[in-house]
């Protein structure tokens, strides 16, 4: 069998059933954009917008060091806000 790459959007037991099913054959990643809104969905009116558009210039850097720096970067500025936002954010880091 060859691997899978399969995207959710955070389900735990989404992610435990495929790897069930799949195994080591299961690549799974998780879905940008819902967790671009649920860390979003934590912070005032005011800075959603602002840090809407930080996450997305982050994941659409080239290589995966570029996305953590930015990644971590932003998490710095959340630090700042709103710490559920922060948890939300560092559940998805990897």
């Amino acid at each position: 069998m060859c691997p899978k790459l399969i995207i959710v959007d955070g389900a735990k037991g989404l992610r435990k059933g495929i790897h069930n099913v799949f195994g080591k054959q299961a690549l799974v990643q998780r879905c940008q954009w819902h967790k671009r809104e649920n860390v979003i969905a934590y912070l005032p009116k005011s800075q959603q917008e602002i840090f809407r558009k930080k996450l997305q210039k982050a994941y659409k850097q080239k290589s995966y060091k570029k996305v953590k720096q930015e990644l971590t970067s932003i998490r710095k500025g959340l630090n700042l806000l709103k710490q559920s936002a922060v948890n939300s954010l560092d559940e998805g880091l990897e």
